[in-house]
């Protein structure tokens, strides 16, 4: 329903509504069928543990926010800075060694600090790498991509910080022998997440660049509309960073309501793990 929503002009149409209202009829259908399953592939009675299900909700705001910018990061590296797809890797480079060098010490941290703190804090890092990203211009040149490295540290600093702990979480909530299918339940949110993400944060963006679009002179703006918001990021490079920029507050809104979520729920009293060892 999103994609669809983000292939038209900027406006809602009939046909997006009704594949919500058909993807809401069918996710109640399979819950209910979950439900009364006796050996369910999804076991939805994990949820009812709220540090399972308050992880849930974080890894999906998690990869919402930072999995699904990296498409757009890498639109405005290449078609808005000009960079190749092999310096747009380059690029990125600093974000993975953090993930790389951060997520071991992280998981050996879980124990001792908590996975609430670590979620949360991790997330809010996120959030204030993405806010730091909010700064690209559409004046920017290939040689200032070097002010968003801050960013991809904190973003990256998110995602070390955040996934070992959720994982922990998610297998610690459990019996032993059903830790495999919350890793397993935890993977398909993750995944959700990041398809989820992408469309959102493409329908903000796209919104915002038809908004913009509208507001130039007649005949630039009916050819600019025509051409979509993908071909924007180099036809009108202005509209298209602002409508960027819009979809970097809405993932930093993600990453903070991912945090709050993340400190609510998350207890450690509900680790089986913390409770074997009374």
């Amino acid at each position: 329903a999103l994609i669809f929503l983000n292939s038209g002009n900027g406006s809602v149409t009939a046909l997006p509504i009704a594949l919500f209202v058909a993807g809401g009829i069918l996710g109640a259908v399979f819950i209910v069928m979950e439900l009364r399953a006796d050996d369910p592939l999804y076991d939805l009675t994990l949820f009812c543990n709220r540090s399972f299900s308050g992880a849930a909700v974080a890894v999906f705001l998690l990869s919402a926010a930072t999995l699904g910018l990296l498409f757009f990061l890498t639109l405005y590296l290449q078609n808005a800075l000009g960079f190749s797809p092999l310096k747009t890797g380059v690029a990125l480079i600093p974000m993975t060694i953090v993930v790389l060098g951060l997520s071991p010490v992280a998981g050996r941290a879980v124990p001792i600090v908590g996975a609430r703190a670590l979620v949360s804090c991790g997330m809010l890092c996120g959030a204030v790498g993405v806010a730091v990203l909010h700064f690209v211009s559409p004046e920017s040149t290939q040689s200032d991509w070097y002010v968003l490295i801050p960013g991809f540290v904190l973003v990256g600093v998110a995602l070390a910080l955040g996934n070992p702990a959720i994982v922990a979480v998610a297998t610690g909530t459990v019996p032993h022998e059903r830790s495999g299918l919350a890793s397993g339940m935890n993977s398909v949110v993750r995944q959700i997440g990041t398809a989820f993400g992408i469309a959102l944060i493409g329908t903000v963006v796209t919104f915002s660049y038809m908004h913009g679009v509208h507001a130039l002179a007649s005949p630039r703006a009916q050819k600019l509309q025509h051409a979509g918001m993908l071909a924007g990021s180099t036809l009108a490079k202005p509209e298209w960073v602002a409508a960027f920029r819009d979809g970097l507050l809405f993932a930093v809104l993600l990453l903070a309501l991912g945090a709050i979520v993340a400190f609510g729920t998350i207890r450690k009293s509900d680790r089986l793990a913390e409770k074997r060892g009374r």
